[in-house]
């Protein structure tokens, strides 16, 4: 409940937050088709200070079929990229990133992402 109400409260010991958050997710096989339902779940009970802009994966397929169903509850499609390099080149928005790759692959993609200044959330 704390997060929520720092969310809505938009400020945290004086230093504004953004209105919305961009996430990028990386890696979309099974377990990140589990963080997806959840941020849906949250979006379809109004709790929005979020919006999925990208999605990643090195099987395109399975990338494109992520931001497919981003899309049905974020009314809005997601870019699709088959690697983090051109994702972060392309998204400069980008806030965050959620990473749901098998374990070997975890600190690699984290230090990429912290190193293009993203805050990195890792399953």
């Amino acid at each position: 409940m704390a997060g929520f109400l720092l969310w809505e409260n938009r400020e945290i010991k004086g230093v504004k937050m953004a209105e919305e958050l961009t996430l990028g997710l990386i890696g979309c096989g099974g377990m990140m088709e589990g963080h997806a339902k959840g941020l849906g779940m949250l979006w379809e009970k109004g709790f929005k200070p979020f919006r999925v802009i990208a999605t990643c994966d090195v099987v395109r397929s399975r990338a494109e079929e992520l931001a497919n169903k981003i899309a049905e509850w974020q009314s809005s499609k997601p870019s699709v990229y088959e690697s983090i390099d051109s994702m972060l080149a392309a998204e400069k928005q980008l806030d965050a990133v959620d990473i749901s790759l098998v374990h070997k692959l975890h600190h690699t993609a984290a230090v990429q992402c912290l190193e293009a200044g993203k805050h990195v959330t890792i399953e």
